[in-house]
């Protein structure tokens, strides 16, 4: 692909990344993309709840996802808040129970078997929010085998990549 073209969206996917805002992907799950996109060939989908309302930081968003070798367009949710850092501002603008629905929805069309999001513990309130309400959301969604969420390995064995692993699609 040239230089800020993008392939479309996928009209479904194997992993699907949920992230508040441009830069968390890389930020709390830098190694997923790289490792299991661009390396694995694994059929990717990147969702932004949120971009700020600035074309800017979704500019920002795409030349970071096509300097990792990620070409599918992402999807731009357009929620917005006050205050990402305040979980009751973000939640009372987000609308909890149509933000719930817009997840189901983007989870169903697009049948993920695994969706890698932010932790409920997060000290972002939006993180938190967005956490709670994937897992709510992926109750009903029947494709979705795995959630995984971000710092949560609370009764279970953490799933960690080996960073030392060269990535030979990278050269």
């Amino acid at each position: 692909l040239a230089p800020g073209a993008f392939s479309p969206t996928p009209e479904s996917c194997d992993l699907l990344v949920i992230t508040v805002e441009p830069g968390m992907e890389w930020l709390q799950f830098g190694a997923v993309i790289p490792s299991y996109t661009k390396e694995k060939g694994v059929t990717t989908a990147v969702l932004y709840v949120s971009d700020y309302s600035k074309r800017a930081r979704a500019y920002e968003a795409l030349s970071g996802l096509q300097s990792a070798g990620y070409t599918a367009y992402p999807i731009f949710g357009g929620y917005q808040s006050d205050s990402y850092d305040s979980y009751k501002t973000t939640s009372s603008q987000f609308d909890r129970r149509a933000f719930v629905e817009y997840l189901k929805d983007q989870i169903n069309a697009l049948s993920p078997k695994v969706i890698v999001t932010h932790g409920v513990a997060d000290v972002s309130g939006a993180h938190s929010l967005v956490a709670e309400c994937v897992q709510i959301a992926v109750i009903e969604c029947p494709s979705v085998q795995k959630l995984y969420c971000f710092g949560a390995t609370e009764e279970t064995t953490p799933t960690v990549l080996d960073l030392d692993t060269p990535l030979n699609a990278y050269d």
